[in-house]
């Protein structure tokens, strides 16, 4: 399987943490409280790679015991030891304080949020037919919620009949009842004989929250 990763590289210059758009609110009543839960807690990352790039993603703010972090892909902070965490007006620059590159898993430490709510640690272990969601910022687009449903899996990761796109990787993947199933990865290149490579963006690959144990968690962030 040919995985694409799905961490945005900017097109133009720019000064890292430039002001973010202002987000307007337009949610249905009916919004569950996963989705709530999910939109309430989605942060923006930026990092810079070993050359100089600049490179975006998405992710969580979580509460765990005593300690809050932030959820995210391992490839969404580079290969730096720190991120810019955005949320609005509010920036916040965070250390790298857990990462396993083979798993596609970071953790950055974070004092909290004034303008986000936690999700609370509960993990949930996914099964064939889970109806998932996540919000995240594809493409620039601010705080896309997306919806999907677990359909099989593949050399570890999780696969989701969803949606991803450039700017997802590192988005929290929920279930229903708001518990972290994983980690927005990669979708799939599909490979068909004499033809040009085929992004496949409605099979999505997520990285299962299984890989990170809490004993870990609690080490890094308490070092």
């Amino acid at each position: 399987i040919l995985l694409l990763f799905l961490g945005c590289t900017p097109t133009q210059g720019g000064a890292i943490g430039e002001a973010a758009e202002q987000t307007f609110e337009y949610v249905s009543r009916n919004i569950s409280s996963a989705s709530e839960s999910s939109r309430g807690s989605t942060v923006k990352i930026y990092a810079y790679t070993r050359n100089g790039t600049q490179v975006s993603g998405s992710g969580a703010y979580v509460k765990y015991k005593n300690h809050h972090f932030v959820l995210t892909a391992a490839h969404v902070v580079a290969d730096g030891t720190t991120a810019l965490v955005v949320s609005g007006d509010e920036k916040i620059i965070s250390d790298v304080v857990y990462i396993d590159a083979l798993a596609d898993i970071a953790v950055l430490r974070v004092e909290g949020f004034f303008t986000r709510k936690p999700l609370h640690w509960s993990k949930s272990k996914a099964r064939v037919g889970t109806r998932t969601l996540y919000t995240g910022f594809p493409n620039r687009f601010d705080h896309l919620t997306i919806h999907g449903i677990v359909s099989g899996f593949k050399d570890g990761y999780i696969v989701l009949h969803s949606y991803a796109w450039s700017g997802s990787s590192g988005s929290v993947v929920l279930d229903e009842r708001g518990r972290i199933v994983g980690i927005v990865s990669a979708i799939d290149v599909g490979i068909v004989p004499g033809l040009f490579p085929q992004l496949i963006e409605d099979i999505v690959l997520v990285s299962p929250i299984h890989s990170l144990k809490e004993e870990d968690l609690i080490r890094c962030l308490s070092s």
